[in-house]
């Protein structure tokens, strides 16, 4: 009987792989997130008793709900009327809790996860007003190649302001099980990669893996940071940027420098 030959061609190296050897990992789970829509006001006539509304419409359903309120003389009167009129409103404060900046925006976070809604606030004389969808119905992707940190017992989360090595959960790594697709290395520039919230994965704790720094190491014995604040949450640096990184050296260390793409090796062990 004749053998067939098949060459299994792998794809390229791209930020989140394993880089192979020994690897131990946790089940985290990673859990959606609720909308959060910011409006923010400008008003250049301000003026008390102008009719003001809140329309809200579901994603899902198409469901339609409206609330009326009245300008203050000033655009901090307006938006603590507004959160008032919310909050004593009994169908948008089971869907929505309301703050405000005393200054000119109105934020509306849901209290229902993953669900979306579209959200126009309908000024009153010559005010304008822009919604803006901070976060989206769910959350965003989460990016292969980034430290995750512990929400709680076995949940995952984007690390934040604050965190210290004992919040650090794991890294996000791609695998056959989260990741099947072929994929090219301009997939995760452009921001088309990423694990879907509300699935429980696997989050190295020990290991091996390619990750693109945002600022590349240029000896492996440079000091490994991670990204807490300011943009690039869960990514790794090998130079200190204040407090917005964590130096999580005495848990990761640099095996590469960066190869043509950009990646360089990384071994963690949070054992």
């Amino acid at each position: 009987m004749p053998i067939t030959q098949y060459n299994q061609v792998p794809n390229p190296r791209v930020e989140g792989m394993p880089c192979g050897g020994k690897r131990r990992t946790e089940p985290y789970t990673l859990a959606k997130l609720a909308q959060v829509s910011e409006t923010v006001i400008a008003d250049a006539s301000e003026a008390a008793g102008e009719d003001w509304s809140i329309t809200v419409t579901d994603s899902e359903t198409g469901q339609q709900y409206s609330l009326a309120f009245l300008s203050g003389a000033d655009l901090e009167t307006t938006l603590d009327n507004a959160i008032a009129a919310l909050a004593g409103d009994g169908k948008f404060n089971d869907l929505f809790a309301a703050t405000e900046d005393g200054t000119d925006t109105l934020t509306l976070t849901g209290r229902h996860v993953g669900r979306g809604y579209a959200i126009n606030v309908t000024p009153g004389g010559s005010a304008t007003a822009v919604t803006t969808v901070t976060q989206v119905a769910g959350g965003a992707n989460l990016e292969f190649g980034r430290m995750l940190g512990v929400a709680g017992r076995k949940l995952g989360r984007q690390l934040t302001t604050g965190d210290t090595v004992r919040d650090l959960a794991g890294v996000l790594f791609r695998t056959d099980f989260n990741h099947t697709r072929p994929f090219e290395p301009a997939d995760a520039r452009a921001g088309f990669d990423g694990m879907v919230r509300g699935k429980t994965v696997s989050l190295m704790r020990e290991g091996r893996v390619a990750v693109l720094p945002v600022s590349a190491p240029s000896a492996l014995n440079d000091s490994v940071y991670v990204r807490i604040a300011d943009g690039n949450l869960g990514a790794f640096s090998a130079a200190a940027d204040g407090g917005d990184t964590l130096d999580i050296s005495s848990v990761a260390r640099w095996v590469s420098l960066p190869d043509a793409q950009g990646l360089c090796e990384l071994r963690v062990n949070m054992l």
